[in-house]
């Protein structure tokens, strides 16, 4: 300990140092939430380089300051590091090109049993033509979960809708009891209408010029056109 530092400063750093340990050389802070994982203690020279891949990395996703500040807060710690999550964020140049504010409406949710009991589906659409040759992107979010699921599409045909309901849903996660979509032709068709009696899935529809009903999957379309568009390159064709 400095041999500077009165008894009262000394006393202070004795009493902080007790939530945190030394591992391989580096400073970690105890976790009362889970022991077994620490965490680490950012020096001043990383910060800058954490707050850009917790946000600003085509894998990070622009995410808001809240969101930002829980995915930093498990992995990292320095001091005021909520006040740098939220400099970082405000100053974001890509955030304040396309970023809105919302208001906050009440909640009305919808109750759900198992993981993909029910599944609310929707097209994004039509977006600039992609090297592959796709436009659309159909969307599946799962009520429970959350779990989102999404395929690039050239068309927003129902075959191509389908396609994506069997392979990405059914056969990856099983077959749901209820699916809620709007009603648009590439949902209300015989082909999809057909593989629900099949399979004895019940179809609901969401209330005409009301797209707040399958708010769940309008959620993360939002999120998703979002990130996509603040890392599509010049030419919008990737």
């Amino acid at each position: 300990m400095p041999t500077h530092l009165d008894t009262q400063q000394r006393a202070s750093i004795k009493r902080k140092s007790r939530y945190f340990i030394v591992l391989d050389d580096h400073l970690y802070k105890k976790n009362k939430d889970n022991p077994n994982r620490p965490i680490r203690v950012a020096k001043e020279s990383e910060i800058e380089d954490i707050l850009y891949h917790m946000h600003s990395d085509p894998l990070a996703g622009h995410f808001s300051v809240d969101e930002m500040y829980r995915r930093v807060k498990i992995r990292y710690y320095w001091p005021q590091m909520f006040n740098d999550v939220r400099q970082y964020v405000r100053t974001c140049d890509e955030c304040q090109r396309r970023g809105k504010n919302r208001r906050t409406e009440p909640l009305h949710p919808i109750k759900v049993g198992q993981p993909f009991d029910r599944i609310g589906m929707d097209i994004v659409g039509p977006l600039p033509k992609t090297k592959n040759g796709n436009m659309y992107i159909v969307v599946a979010t799962e009520y429970l979960t959350k779990w989102p699921e999404a395929r690039a599409i050239p068309n927003a045909k129902a075959s191509s809708v389908v396609s994506f309901f069997y392979e990405d849903i059914i056969c990856r996660h099983g077959c749901p009891k209820e699916i809620l979509t709007d009603r648009g032709t590439h949902f209300v068709n015989e082909m999809l209408a057909s593989l629900c009696d099949n399979l004895g899935v019940k179809h609901r529809l969401s209330t005409a010029y009301h797209p707040q009903t399958n708010g769940l999957v309008e959620r993360f379309n939002q999120t998703l056109c979002e990130a996509i568009a603040k890392y599509a390159n010049a030419n919008k064709d990737d």
